[in-house]
C-alpha cells in the first residue's frame, strides 16, 4: 500500500507536468523540463539526464547552494515522480510509494542513520514496483542529485537505473533484483493535499 502522502504529491505532480494542475509551489528549471519532450518514454530520461548535464556545468552549482532554495528541491522531485511513472507506464506495473523507515525495514543496511534536511527528504521517495517491497524498486532522486554532483556524473542518472528495472519487470526476473541505489549508482534499488507549517517535503 502506498504511503497516501508521498502518493498524493505524485499524483499532483505528474498532473502539474501534463498542464492539468496548478502546483502551489514554484519549480526551477520548469521550462527546461518540459523541453526534454516528456513523453514518459525511457529516452525522455536520456533528455533529463542532459538537462542535468547542462546544469552541473554551472560554475556556480554548489549542493548546499542549490537545496536551499526551495524550488530546486522541487525541481529534483518532478523528476523523481516522473521517471517512477515512466518505469509504470513500460512495464504495467502499479507504482507503490514508500517512506525511507517503510523502505529500511525490508533493507536495515541500506541507510543504517537517516539523514537530515534534504538528504532526509531524498531518501524518504522509494518507488516500489513489486507485491514484496524486497523484490525492485526504485531510488531516483539519489540518481539525480548524482548527475549534479557527484564526482563521476556517469555513475548516476535515472535513465540506466529505470531502464534496468523496466527489463527486469517485463521479464518477470525479480528474485535477484536488489536496489543500485545501495551500490549508489543508478537509484534501483492523503486523499486531499495536507496543510502544515513545515516546507511541503517534509511532511512524510
Amino acid at each position: 500500500m502506498s504511503n497516501p502522502v508521498i502518493a498524493n504529491h505524485s499524483r499532483q505532480f505528474i498532473m502539474s507536468l501534463l498542464g492539468k494542475y496548478h502546483l502551489p509551489y514554484g519549480m526551477a528549471f520548469e521550462d527546461e523540463l518540459r523541453a526534454c519532450k516528456l513523453d514518459f518514454s525511457l529516452e525522455s530520461l536520456r533528455r533529463i539526464d542532459l538537462l542535468l548535464d547542462r546544469l552541473r556545468v554551472n560554475p556556480g552549482l554548489s549542493y548546499d547552494d542549490f537545496f536551499d532554495a526551495q524550488e530546486n528541491p522541487v525541481f529534483i522531485l518532478a523528476v523523481v515522480f516522473y521517471t517512477a511513472k515512466v518505469v509504470e507506464i513500460g512495464t504495467g506495473k502499479k507504482c507503490s510509494w514508500q517512506s525511507f523507515e517503510e523502505v529500511q525495514k525490508a533493507f536495515p543496511t541500506i541507510a543504517p542513520k537517516k539523514a537530515t534536511n534534504t538528504d532526509a527528504m531524498f531518501r524518504s521517495a522509494y518507488a516500489v514496483f513489486s507485491d514484496h517491497l524486497g523484490s525492485g524498486f526504485l531510488q531516483p532522486a539519489e540518481a539525480a542529485a548524482g548527475r549534479l554532483f557527484a564526482p563521476d556524473p556517469n555513475a548516476f542518472g535515472v535513465y540506466h537505473g529505470a531502464s534496468v528495472l523496466t527489463a527486469d519487470l517485463n521479464s518477470n526476473n525479480q528474485s535477484d533484483l536488489m536496489p543500485t541505489s545501495v551500490q549508489g549508482k543508478s537509484g534501483i534499488g492523503r486523499s486531499k493535499h495536507t496543510s502544515s507549517d513545515k516546507p511541503w517535503w517534509k511532511l512524510w
